[in-house]
Order: C-alpha cells, then structure tokens, then sequence
C-alpha cells in the first residue's frame, strides 16, 4: 500500500525486497480434481527497487523482479484410480521488468488529506510459464489514487484504488498439454482487475521503528460476481530505520480465505508470504530538518516554513509579499 511522501528532488533511493511464499493457487475453475492439484506449492521472489525524486512532488523509477517457484499439476488418474500430479520446478527467471511515475497533488502533512497518482507500465520480459499453453504476452499499465492522511504524530492511513490492464493476454488459459489433462475447463480466465490496498503505520519509537498493518486485494473485471477471483490478505510488519530515510523491513502476510472455491482461496491468493527487504536512500544531511538537503538548501541552518510560497528553495519567508508586514 502506497502513501503520497515524495523523495526530495535528485535524491535516489535503492531497494531490495525478498518474499518467501507458499501455496499460491492458480487455478479458478472448478473441475474435480484438477482444481485441487495445480497451484504453486512454494516461490522465492526478489524485486531490486530504484527511485528518483523529481521537483518534490514526481518520483520515477523502475522495478526489476527474479522469481523461483516450484509447484504440483494434474497430471491424469493414477492406476488405483486417484488423482495424479505431477511436480515442476523452475530455474527462476526475470518477471516483467516495470517502470513507473509516482505524482504527489497534496501533501498529508500541509492538509487534512494527501492525494498522489501511480502510473506503472509492465514491459513483458518474463520467462514462459512452465505448466500454461502459450503465455500472456505484451505488457501491462497499472495505475491507482492515493488517499492518506497522518491525524496523529505517531499514526498514519493510507487508501489505495487502481486497476491493472493487461495487454495481449488470452482471456481463458489452460493446463500444458504435457499435463495430460483432456477437460474442456480453463484453468482460469484472465484480463483487466479492480486493485485496492488500505495501509496504517504506527510509530512506536521515533525515527527508529514502526508498526505496519496492510489490507490487500484484486478481483477481475469480468468475473465481479465470482469470488473465485477474488484475491485479498492482510500482512504485518516492521520498519526499523538505519537512517532518516533508509530502513530495514520484515514481516508476514496471510492470505484470507474469503473465496467461493472449495479451498476458500481466490486466483493469485497466497496462503502464508514471509517477506524482508532494505530500501537505502543516501543521507547528505539536512541541519535544519526541514526536508531539503544541504546541497541544495539556501538556508542550510534555518528551516522553510512551509507556506506554499517558494517553497523549494529551503529559505524560510516571513514576508511573502515584502510589504514589510509579516504574514
């Protein structure tokens, strides 16, 4: 879940996100047995974030993730009559490479709310599926509003609400014929999502460590009344910081069984995700505090006032209109 905080303008930050999850089902049809029998038992995900901040309101970026999964498929009936699967694994390879614009239209810190805009484009790089016929292909464009707000020093709330449009997808995908299965059940349908997040972070010790809550889901488009496609979980965590922007993050998400399926999960849904990871963003110093770095502050040891009145330049300005009268 994302929040509307820009970097400030030329600073650059670095991160590396690692996630261990299990049982991910990928499967939303129901037929029999091979509903049961195909899911990704096990994956090792890591996603190396880049960042740069633009003007204090742009950030743009890009995202490179690895995956390794490994998983089961149905695999036809054994000679005793039961369902048989039939294990893959994965050397892993590059996901969709993602690059992305983060805008901030209002500051949670200067109003009542903050507003800000993520648009992300997908660029497809990925390896193809080990156990799909054919492979969607040709990108996709995500986007989503943020709406936060910080009432407390020590509390703040988030509210995600976006969609992810892919391209040059097939609308029903099937089990890799060399899974012998003959059924005429897709395995799931595919195309455009509704995405939503709502996120609180709680300062338990200032400028050191914070508590993270997060509530997260997607559902398709074309299947809104089917729970089967419904995707949500709820993680936690912590954020310990090295350094004012730079952090150590780790925690645990679970996935709720909330879907229409015999196993109470939707398509994509993760049972268990263990997840830790680094963001590093290089600290030049700011004496004041006022946000603005040393380099590029003009008043290095006197703090802006933030007043919406050339605000960039680190200077405070008592007289906006230099009538001689002190706003």
């Amino acid at each position: 879940v994302d929040a509307t905080p820009i970097m400030p303008h030329l600073s650059f930050s670095v991160g590396l996100m690692l996630d261990f999850g299990f049982h991910q089902w990928v499967a939303a049809e129901h037929d029999g047995d091979v509903y049961e029998s195909t899911r990704v038992d096990t994956f090792i995900a890591s996603n190396l974030m880049v960042n740069l901040g633009l003007i204090d309101m742009i950030v743009v970026g890009f995202q490179i993730p690895l995956i390794i999964p490994t998983g089961t498929g149905y695999d036809g009936i054994d000679d005793e009559g039961d369902p048989a699967k039939r294990g893959w694994s994965s050397k892993g390879g590059i996901g969709d490479i993602a690059i992305h614009v983060k805008l901030r239209w209002l500051r949670a810190d200067r109003h009542p709310v903050g507003l800000g805009t993520i648009i992300q484009y997908q660029i497809p790089t990925h390896d193809k599926s080990e156990w799909l016929i054919g492979d969607p292909v040709g990108g996709a464009l995500s986007g989503k509003m943020i709406l936060d707000s910080e009432p407390l020093k020590w509390y703040r709330i988030a509210l995600n609400v976006g969609a992810h449009i892919p391209f040059g997808y097939s609308k029903n995908n099937y089990l890799d014929d060399g899974f012998q299965y003959t059924g005429s059940s897709p395995l799931f349908k595919y195309g455009p999502m509704l995405t939503f997040g709502l996120g609180q972070s709680f300062t338990l010790w200032t400028d050191i460590l914070d508590f993270v809550l997060e509530f997260y889901g997607r559902h398709l488009f074309s299947e809104f009344s089917n729970t089967a496609y419904l995707s949500t979980e709820i993680n936690a965590g912590f954020k310990l910081y090295i350094e004012k922007n730079s952090y150590l993050l780790a925690g645990y998400a679970h996935g709720l069984p909330t879907a229409g399926t015999d196993s109470k999960y939707g398509y994509q849904s993760v049972e268990h995700r263990m997840f830790i990871g680094i963001a590093f963003e290089p600290s030049i110093g700011d004496r004041d505090k006022d946000g603005i770095k040393d380099d590029v502050d003009k008043c290095p040891d006197d703090p802006e006032d933030r007043d919406d009145f050339e605000d960039s330049d680190g200077c405070p300005d008592p007289d906006n209109d230099k009538d001689g009268i002190l706003d």
